[in-house]
């Protein structure tokens, strides 16, 4: 083991100690202005064949982050929120924003906010909240659909509409810490507009979600082109049940991608969570049959709850085609093996 791995999992050890300390209290309350909050997650990661996300066949115990969250509250209609985000690679600030209501079901956000896309995008970073350790291919970095946060200005609005209820949420501004990928080097936003549509249904824990956004792109020497997405996302969480399906097509240079996943999930006794998920992603729909270009993923795996603020999984994720490797520059297209395994172990937690 590296000696900044061990560095890095005696510093989630220790807040793996405070979040057991703290029990079911999920907030440390300093006064009644100010709250922190804390999530983080360790994780060992394994592949068989293509090196990914920093892990092979020697495995890996870098996939892990610590984060902590401050709210303060102004007055009784303003807070701030900040994160402040840490990694073996680097310590930063996630998201800072001033959110004020302005009504009952009016809010507005400004500063850098996390990006309202789909169902995962704004806990992505909070594996507790997750079925899984590895989230679905369209939430991550290689596939470059879900940027994390946004630096401008975004409202939401809330309404019954008598079947359900309706929540709106529509943002302006540009996308901040673009992840440098294989061949993405130098890019810039130029600007970023979107939204999101979410229909509660009067089915307790049944929702659907439409997102899109557009953006302007201006890569090293001048070049500017669109990126553009929308997201089409089903939900359903109630009575130890856990279902979600969502479909992603993007648009981005010219090139045309996209992806779809489906999970599943059940809880048994209130601790043990078994899941299964499949996912597809091509990174290039003119190559879609070619498997630097294509990659499918069945997944199985099961969670365990210690305590209302630790848990444990293991899974195993089988694919065939090796796009995201490709797409995140630790293997060349076309030097990849079509079938392999990535086996994962993690424990997660929150306060």
């Amino acid at each position: 083991m590296r000696s900044s791995c061990k560095k890095y999992l005696a510093v989630a050890m220790s807040g793996i100690s405070l979040a057991a300390g703290a029990q079911s209290a999920l907030a440390v309350e300093i006064n009644d202005k100010l709250s922190i909050y804390g999530y983080g997650h360790q994780a060992y990661l394994r592949a068989s064949d293509n090196a990914y996300l920093e892990a092979d066949k020697k495995g890996d115990l870098s996939y892990g982050a610590l984060a902590l969250v401050f709210a303060a509250t102004l007055d009784d209609k303003t807070k701030v929120w900040a994160s402040l985000h840490n990694t073996l690679e680097r310590t930063l600030i996630d998201w800072v924003y001033v959110n004020r209501q302005m009504s009952a079901g009016l809010s507005l956000r400004a500063g850098q906010v996390k990006l309202p896309l789909g169902l995962y995008n704004e806990i992505r970073d909070i594996k507790y909240l997750h079925l899984s350790t590895l989230a679905p291919a369209l939430y991550q970095e290689a596939t470059r659909i879900a940027d994390e946060a946004y630096r401008g200005i975004g409202l939401n609005y809330n309404h019954d509409i008598g079947v359900g209820s309706l929540s709106w949420d529509g943002y302006v501004g540009q996308i901040v810490n673009l992840e440098v990928v294989s061949g993405m080097a130098g890019e810039k936003m130029r600007r970023l507009v979107g939204g999101r549509v979410t229909y509660s249904t009067p089915v307790d824990g049944l929702r659907f979600m439409v997102s899109a956004y557009d953006g302007k792109v201006e890569k090293m020497g001048g070049l500017e082109d669109g990126r553009r997405t929308w997201i089409v996302s089903a939900d359903y969480k109630a009575n130890n049940l856990d279902l979600k399906a969502e479909y992603a097509p993007m648009k981005f240079f010219g090139m045309k991608s996209k992806t779809y996943y489906a999970q599943a999930g059940y809880t048994l006794a209130e601790k043990w969570t078994p899941f299964a998920r499949y996912d597809y992603v091509t990174t290039d729909s003119t190559q879609s049959d070619v498997p630097s270009f294509y990659q499918k993923t069945a997944s199985l795996g099961v969670g365990y709850r210690f305590s209302d603020n630790i848990g444990f999984r293991l899974e195993n994720h089988w694919s065939r085609g090796y796009a995201l490797p490709v797409a995140s520059g630790e293997i060349v297209a076309g030097a990849g093996k079509n079938n392999w395994n990535m086996f994962a172990a993690s424990i997660n937690f929150i306060f």
